[in-house]
C-alpha cells in the first residue's frame, strides 16, 4: 500500500524533494518537500543553558536521520567539524543570542531535533511540522541525566572559590552532584593541596568524599572524566611530580581544564605549561575594577555581545570584576587573552586566558585549559561543609558567574564556531581618491554543515573587490578581498561584516587618507626685490599617488 503522507502532499500542490539517487535519500529525507514560491519548511528557536535563562551560542542543532549513539566514555580528542552522531540530515549553529533556523526540515509527526555542544546534548521531538510553514522550538540543555547528556565533571573543591555552586546556578540538578562512582555527572573530590593539606579542603558530599590526590594520583582515574575543575584552594600548594604529569597527559588527550588563582601551582613549574604565560606569582593583589573583553578574535566578539544579552554589562566589551589576583605578566602566544583589567598603572594585566593542548603543537590539538586571575565565588564558607551548604550566594547569577557560565560552555565545546581572520586590518596611508593595496580576509566554517553567506559588506571608504563566499561547506573557507580608497584626509574607519546562518562576524578596518600631491614648502618669502627685477625659487611637488596625477598648467 502506498503511504498516505505523499498522497496528501500531492493533493496540497506540494512534492517530496527529489533525491539524488534512490539509495541516498532514506528515512526522514523522504519527508522533505519542495514548496511553491520559494517557501520552505522551517524550525526556528533558541537554545538555553539548563537554567532556561541564558542563551547559548555556538551550539550545533540538527535533525538526525538515524539513531543517535551514546558518547564514548572518558577523555576524548574531538576533531573540529566531525559530523555529530546520528547521520545528520541537516543542521546549523546557534547565534550569539542562542537563536537558530533549520530549513527544509522534514514534514510530519515526531520529528527529532538534537542540540549538542561538546558532550552536552539534548534530544527532543517536535510533535508535528507543517509543510512550507515555520514551527517554533525552545531547547534547554539538560539539567540531569534523564533529560540528556552532561559532560562528566571532576571538581576538586576549594575553600575560597566554590565553583560547584555556579554549576547549580547554571541549572544542573543537585541529584547530579555525587561522590566518584555515583550516578551524578558532577563528582566532587575534596581539595587537599595535592597531598593531605587540611587547609585546602572544600565541600564534600559526605564523609566518604575522597581527596583530590585520589583524582590526580593516577591517569586511569583522571582520564575517566571530560572536564577537570581546579579552583583556588587558598594557598600555593606545590603538587607532586606524578600529579603534574597526569594533568599534562589528561589535557593532551583532549581533556578540558578550568583553573583559578592558586591553581597556577599546577602550571608555573610544570613544563610545558610553564611557558604559556610569563608567570610571576604572588604579586600584590589588584583593586576591583572594569575589565575589557579581547575582541581581536571571533570568540571574544561573541563573548562581548553575549555579556550584554544576558545583562552582565551594559557597556559593550566591558564588565566589572572583583577579587582580583596577579600571578603572571602577560601571555605567550598562541595563548589567547580573553579579559584584561583596565588598570594602566599595573600594565592592564590579563585576567583570563585560554590555551590549547598539546602546547606548541600545530596540528592535533584537542585539549583546552582556562585560567582565571580572580575568584568567581568568594563566599568564605568554612571547609568540609556538605554540599550544597557552602553555596550561600543566593540563586541569582552575578556577572562574574555568568562569565564562568559562558567560559565553561566554550571550554567544553568542539571548537566549531566560525572564524573571520584577521579581525583587524590597517591599510596604512593612502592618497585621497586612489585605491590601496588589497588585503585578504578568510572566513572559515568550522561546523559540519554548509553555510550560505547572507551578509557581506564593507563600510566607510572600504570596498569588497573580490570574494568567493556564496556557500561555504562544512570545514571549508572562503576569501574576501578589501581595498581602501580614502575620500578625505586623516584617519578613516570601517567594518567588514560577514553573516553566515545565525552567526555574524566583523573585522575592524582602518586607514589614513593623505594628499595625493605634497609641496616641499607651504609658503615662500621673496624678500625685497627692485622694481622690474625678478627672483626665482624652486618648489618641489611630490606625488604620493601610485599613478599619474593631473597637474594644472
Amino acid at each position: 500500500m502506498r503511504p498516505l503522507f505523499p498522497l496528501l502532499l500531492v493533493a496540497l500542490g506540494l512534492s517530496t524533494a527529489a533525491p539524488a539517487s534512490a539509495q541516498s535519500c532514506t528515512g526522514l529525507c523522504l519527508q522533505q518537500v519542495t514548496c511553491p514560491a520559494g517557501q520552505t519548511t522551517t524550525i526556528t528557536g533558541k537554545v538555553f543553558a539548563p537554567n532556561g535563562i541564558d542563551p547559548l551560542p555556538n551550539v550545533t542543532v540538527y535533525i538526525p536521520n538515524a539513531a543517535v549513539a551514546a558518547f564514548p566514555v572518558g577523555v576524548q580528542c574531538p576533531v573540529t567539524g566531525t559530523p555529530p552522531l546520528g547521520s545528520p540530515l541537516l543542521g546549523t549553529t546557534t547565534a550569539t543570542d542562542g537563536s537558530f533556523l533549520l530549513t527544509n526540515v522534514p514534514v510530519g509527526a515526531n520529528i527529532p531535533v538534537v542540540a549538542v555542544t561538546g558532550k552536552w546534548r539534548r534530544q527532543v521531538v517536535v510533535p508535528t511540522t507543517t509543510a512550507c510553514a515555520d514551527t517554533p522550538l525552545v531547547i534547554n540543555m539538560p539539567k540531569n541525566s534523564t533529560e540528556g547528556d552532561i559532560p562528566l565533571f571532576a571538581v576538586a573543591t576549594g575553600r575560597v572559590d566554590q565553583v560547584e555552586c555556579v554549576l547549580r546556578k547554571v541549572g544542573i540538578s543537585d541529584s547530579e552532584f555525587t561522590n566518584p562512582g555515583g550516578t551524578g555527572r558532577i563528582q566532587l573530590f575534596q581539595g587537599d593541596g595535592g597531598g593531605g593539606n587540611t587547609f585546602a579542603g572544600g565541600a564534600v558530599i559526605d564523609p566518604k568524599t575522597p581527596a583530590e590526590s585520589t583524582l590526580m594520583g593516577t591517569s586511569a582515574t583522571l582520564n575517566q572524566y571530560d572536564v577537570l575543575m581546579l579552583p583556588c584552594e587558598g594557598g600555593e600548594f606545590l603538587r607532586p611530580a606524578t600529579q603534574l604529569t597526569n594533568l599534562i597527559q589528561f589535557a593532551n588527550a583532549g581533556g578540558r581544564v578550568y583553573s583559578s588563582h592558586f591553581a597556577y601551582s599546577w602550571m608555573f613549574q610544570n613544563p610545558p605549561f610553564d611557558k604559556v604565560a610569563n608567570w610571576a606569582v604572588q604579586q600584590p593583589q589588584l583593586a576591583d575594577g572594569l575589565a575589557t573583553v579581547d575582541t581581536t578574535f571571533s570568540e571574544g566578539q561573541t563573548l562581548s555581545a553575549w555579556l550584554q544579552i544576558v545583562g552582565a554589562t551594559t557597556t559593550p566589551g566591558q564588565m566589572f570584576i572583583s577579587t582580583l589576583r596577579h600571578d603572571f605578566n602577560g601571555v605567550v602566544p598562541p595563548t589567547q587573552s580573553w579579559l584584561t583589567l583596565n588598570d594602566p598603572a599595573a600594565g592592564n594585566p590579563i585576567m583570563q586566558f585560554v590555551f590549547d593542548t598539546p602546547v606548541n603543537q600545530k596540528t592535533g590539538q584537542c585539549g583546552r585549559v582556562l585560567y582565571n586571575e580572580y575568584h568567581v565565588e568568594n563566599t568564605g564558607a568554612p571547609s568540609g561543609l556538605d554540599f550544597p551548604a557552602e553555596c550561600t550566594s543566593g540563586s541569582t547569577m552575578t556577572p562574574q558567574e555568568k562569565l564562568l557560565e559562558f567560559s565553561l560552555f566554550e571550554l567544553t565545546d568542539d571548537g566549531g564556531q566560525a572564524t573571520l581572520v584577521p579581525t583587524t586590518a590597517d591599510f596604512g596611508s593612502v592618497p585621497i581618491g586612489f585605491p590601496s593595496a588589497p588585503q585578504t580576509f578568510t572566513f572559515t566554517n568550522n561546523s559540519t554543515f554548509a553555510e550560505s553567506i547572507s551578509i557581506l559588506t564593507a563600510s566607510g571608504d572600504f570596498a569588497i573587490t573580490h570574494q568567493n563566499c556564496t556557500s561555504v561547506p562544512g570545514g571549508g573557507s572562503c576569501q574576501i578581498t578589501v581595498v581602501f580608497t580614502p575620500t578625505a584626509l586623516g584617519a578613516r574607519t570601517g567594518t567588514l561584516t560577514v553573516g553566515a546562518g545565525a552567526q555574524t562576524l566583523t573585522a575592524a578596518l582602518t586607514g589614513t587618507g593623505v594628499p595625493d600631491l605634497v609641496s616641499s614648502v607651504t609658503a615662500l618669502d621673496f624678500g625685497s626685490v627692485d622694481v622690474g627685477a625678478s627672483v626665482s625659487k624652486t618648489i618641489t611637488v611630490t606625488s604620493n599617488a601610485p599613478s599619474a596625477v593631473p597637474f594644472p598648467a
